[in-house]
């Protein structure tokens, strides 16, 4: 599945945040959206997972106006992992994960065998099968980031919008959430702070400052030392990096 937005503007309490944006995701890309805090990355995506509606501009999934589509169909088509989840209630990770079947389900049936074998399925490819019955509130916050990764895959979406996935994670758990996620054959749209993650991760890259896209392409190709003066305002250098033979960055105080 494709997601196109076409010149989306949001406005909240009367200002304009995010300013005729246009981004398309197509089917098994991994997408990423760049830039500095206030940019506008978060309420975009929240525009494509309806929990804002834009003033001005529109949405597709396959071409497809997303105000056409009903928000059941919209949960079996795309998953979503936010940055911010609380929970009035105890569950158990595996209930939590168990969410994630919801949108397959009619108001009062029940959970199936399958069910649960996808939620163990996904459980174990965030490395958390072996916490499945702890309180979800017991967990710490790159665990719950993880639990919430599950849930979404556990939806069986053909595409996921992620915001700020590592967030609170140590290093080892982002390099194997990243793995994860670019290994999943989905189309996948993420939004980023760490810019060498664009290079090691990323198909193709949008850019944004002050509410519009900047830039866009591929990481390679756009993501240079005056981009990055003119988005973040520091200076930086670009070098191979050694081991892996990437593009890398260094930033310079």
């Amino acid at each position: 599945m494709d997601i196109t937005t076409k010149g989306v503007s949001i406005k909240l309490s009367g200002k304009e945040i995010v300013h005729e944006a246009s981004i398309r995701v197509r089917g098994g890309q991994m997408v990423g959206l760049f830039g500095p805090n206030g940019s506008g990355k978060s309420t975009l995506l929240k525009s494509i997972y309806r929990v804002l509606k834009p003033q001005a501009g529109e949405i597709l999934f396959d071409d497809i106006p997303l105000e056409q589509i009903p928000r059941q169909e919209t949960a079996k088509k795309l998953a979503v992992v936010t940055q911010f989840t609380t929970l009035n209630f105890e569950f158990k990770v595996s209930e939590i994960v168990l969410m994630g079947r919801s949108p397959h389900k009619k108001l009062l049936d029940k959970d199936t065998p399958e069910d649960f074998r996808i939620v163990r399925e996904c459980l174990e490819k965030v490395n958390m099968l072996g916490l499945s019955d702890r309180k979800f509130s017991t967990l710490s916050g790159g665990e719950k980031q993880r639990v919430l990764l599950a849930r979404a895959l556990a939806q069986e979406t053909s595409v996921l919008v992620l915001d700020e996935p590592t967030n609170h994670l140590d290093i080892k758990y982002q390099l194997q959430t990243m793995e994860i996620i670019r290994n999943l054959n989905k189309g996948v749209l993420l939004a980023l702070h760490d810019l060498n993650m664009a290079f090691r991760y990323c198909d193709y890259v949008f850019i944004m400052k002050d509410g519009r896209v900047e830039a866009h392409g591929k990481p390679e190709d756009i993501i240079d030392e005056a981009l990055i003066r003119n988005v973040y305002e520091v200076e930086s250098r670009i070098y191979e990096n050694p081991v892996t033979h990437l593009p890398s960055i260094a930033f310079l105080p």
